[in-house]
Protein backbone atom coordinates (compact mmCIF):
# COMPACT_ATOMS: atom_id res chain seq x y z
CA UNK A 1 0.00 0.00 0.00
CA UNK A 2 1.32 3.41 -0.94
CA UNK A 3 1.11 6.34 1.45
CA UNK A 4 0.69 9.78 -0.11
CA UNK A 5 1.29 12.72 2.22
CA UNK A 6 1.02 16.42 1.70
CA UNK A 7 2.21 19.17 3.98
CA UNK A 8 0.99 22.72 4.40
CA UNK A 9 1.01 23.74 0.77
CA UNK A 10 -0.83 25.81 -1.79
CA UNK A 11 -1.73 22.92 -4.11
CA UNK A 12 -1.15 19.20 -4.55
CA UNK A 13 -0.03 17.61 -7.83
CA UNK A 14 -1.82 14.47 -9.01
CA UNK A 15 0.11 11.18 -8.76
CA UNK A 16 -0.22 7.82 -10.55
CA UNK A 17 1.78 4.79 -9.38
CA UNK A 18 2.41 1.58 -11.30
CA UNK A 19 4.32 -1.56 -10.37
CA UNK A 20 6.54 -3.53 -12.75
CA UNK A 21 8.55 -6.71 -12.20
CA UNK A 22 11.46 -4.84 -10.61
CA UNK A 23 10.38 -1.28 -9.80
CA UNK A 24 7.65 1.21 -9.05
CA UNK A 25 6.85 3.85 -11.68
CA UNK A 26 5.62 7.15 -10.30
CA UNK A 27 4.08 9.79 -12.57
CA UNK A 28 3.49 13.25 -11.09
CA UNK A 29 1.48 15.85 -12.99
CA UNK A 30 3.31 19.20 -12.94
CA UNK A 31 1.96 21.28 -15.85
CA UNK A 32 3.86 24.44 -16.69
CA UNK A 33 6.97 23.39 -14.76
CA UNK A 34 10.42 22.38 -15.94
CA UNK A 35 13.01 20.19 -14.27
CA UNK A 36 14.63 23.36 -12.84
CA UNK A 37 11.43 24.12 -10.89
CA UNK A 38 11.42 20.76 -9.07
CA UNK A 39 13.29 19.43 -6.06
CA UNK A 40 13.22 15.63 -5.83
CA UNK A 41 14.52 13.80 -2.75
CA UNK A 42 14.73 10.01 -2.47
CA UNK A 43 15.47 7.82 0.53
CA UNK A 44 15.14 4.07 0.99
CA UNK A 45 11.43 4.25 1.88
CA UNK A 46 9.94 7.27 0.09
CA UNK A 47 10.32 10.12 -2.36
CA UNK A 48 9.48 13.78 -1.83
CA UNK A 49 8.82 16.17 -4.70
CA UNK A 50 8.47 19.89 -3.99
CA UNK A 51 8.66 23.21 -5.74
CA UNK A 52 6.79 26.35 -6.64
CA UNK A 53 4.54 27.07 -9.61
CA UNK A 54 4.36 30.74 -10.52
CA UNK A 55 1.30 32.40 -12.02
CA UNK A 56 1.50 32.81 -15.80
CA UNK A 57 0.80 36.57 -15.59
CA UNK A 58 1.50 38.99 -12.74
CA UNK A 59 1.18 42.46 -14.21
CA UNK A 60 -2.59 42.39 -14.69
CA UNK A 61 -5.52 42.47 -12.29
CA UNK A 62 -6.91 38.93 -11.98
CA UNK A 63 -10.58 38.45 -12.83
CA UNK A 64 -10.79 34.66 -12.45
CA UNK A 65 -8.16 32.24 -11.17
CA UNK A 66 -8.48 28.47 -11.65
CA UNK A 67 -4.87 27.52 -12.41
CA UNK A 68 -3.08 26.17 -9.36
CA UNK A 69 -0.03 28.19 -8.36
CA UNK A 70 2.22 28.45 -5.32
CA UNK A 71 4.19 25.96 -3.28
CA UNK A 72 3.60 22.23 -3.57
CA UNK A 73 4.99 19.17 -1.85
CA UNK A 74 4.11 15.51 -2.17
CA UNK A 75 5.64 12.60 -0.27
CA UNK A 76 5.15 9.08 -1.56
CA UNK A 77 6.05 6.20 0.76
CA UNK A 78 6.48 2.85 -0.97
CA UNK A 79 5.63 -0.63 0.39
CA UNK A 80 9.23 -1.84 0.37
CA UNK A 81 12.77 -0.55 0.03
CA UNK A 82 14.04 1.60 -2.82
CA UNK A 83 17.43 0.96 -4.43
CA UNK A 84 18.40 4.64 -4.22
CA UNK A 85 21.50 4.16 -6.36
CA UNK A 86 19.37 3.13 -9.36
CA UNK A 87 16.57 5.75 -9.24
CA UNK A 88 15.98 7.75 -12.43
CA UNK A 89 13.76 10.77 -13.08
CA UNK A 90 12.73 12.54 -16.27
CA UNK A 91 10.34 15.34 -17.19
CA UNK A 92 8.29 15.40 -20.38
CA UNK A 93 5.18 17.42 -21.29
CA UNK A 94 4.54 18.45 -17.68
CA UNK A 95 4.76 14.89 -16.33
CA UNK A 96 7.57 13.91 -13.96
CA UNK A 97 8.38 10.20 -14.27
CA UNK A 98 10.34 8.62 -11.43
CA UNK A 99 11.51 5.00 -11.65
CA UNK A 100 12.09 3.48 -8.22
CA UNK A 101 13.85 0.09 -8.50
CA UNK A 102 13.21 -2.30 -5.66
CA UNK A 103 16.10 -3.13 -3.41
CA UNK A 104 16.46 -6.89 -3.64
CA UNK A 105 16.83 -8.71 -0.37
CA UNK A 106 20.18 -10.43 -0.15
CA UNK A 107 20.56 -13.84 1.44
CA UNK A 108 23.57 -14.15 3.68
CA UNK A 109 24.79 -17.40 5.18
CA UNK A 110 25.41 -17.00 8.92
CA UNK A 111 27.69 -19.46 10.71
CA UNK A 112 26.26 -20.85 13.92
CA UNK A 113 28.73 -21.14 16.77
CA UNK A 114 28.80 -23.08 20.02
CA UNK A 115 26.48 -25.64 21.44
CA UNK A 116 27.07 -29.35 21.57
CA UNK A 117 24.96 -32.43 21.21
CA UNK A 118 26.30 -34.09 24.32
CA UNK A 119 28.25 -36.62 22.25
CA UNK A 120 31.32 -34.38 22.39
CA UNK A 121 31.48 -34.44 26.21
CA UNK A 122 33.81 -36.93 27.91
CA UNK A 123 32.22 -39.15 30.52
CA UNK A 124 34.04 -39.47 33.79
Amino acid sequence: MFLLRQGEIDWTPAVDIYESDDSWLVFIELPGLTSRDIDLTVNSESIIVRGKKKPPVREYLAQKLEIYTGWFQREIAVPGRINTGQVTASMENGILKVVLPWEREKSVRIPVEGGSTGKDKKRS
